[in-house]
């Protein structure tokens, strides 16, 4: 009897802490860079869908974004292929050559940039 008053007593505080680790708030995930990109492959920002994506550079005086989408494609249903660039906009800023405390990052969880 008392072994089985123990292990309920330890399923009850399992049971209770399972419910408070849902509630638990969780860090926000994000990528932050200090610096504009200057890489396709290793530091511009991801954004998309899944069937329309792109990459942003964060750029101060001209913005770059390069655009995708699912349907671009080189290649066959058995050859090896890759997705092709749908375009590039540029934003260009002038007189904002200089800045300070520069920021650029995604949220993960939101998928915002």
């Amino acid at each position: 009897m008392k072994f089985k008053s123990r292990n309920l007593t330890l399923l009850i505080l399992m049971l209770i802490l399972v419910r408070f680790q849902m509630f638990a708030v969780q860090p926000q995930l994000k990528l932050r860079y200090n610096f504009p990109a200057t890489n396709w492959m290793t530091s511009a920002l991801p954004i998309g869908n899944g069937v329309f994506g792109g990459m942003f550079f964060g750029g101060v005086s001209q913005e770059h974004m390069q655009f995708n989408d699912k349907t671009l494609w080189e290649g066959g249903i058995s050859a090896r292929g890759s997705y092709q660039n749908f375009g590039d906009l540029y934003l260009n800023f002038p007189n904002q050559a200089t800045y300070s405390d520069y920021k650029r990052e995604l949220y993960l969880d939101e998928a915002i940039g």
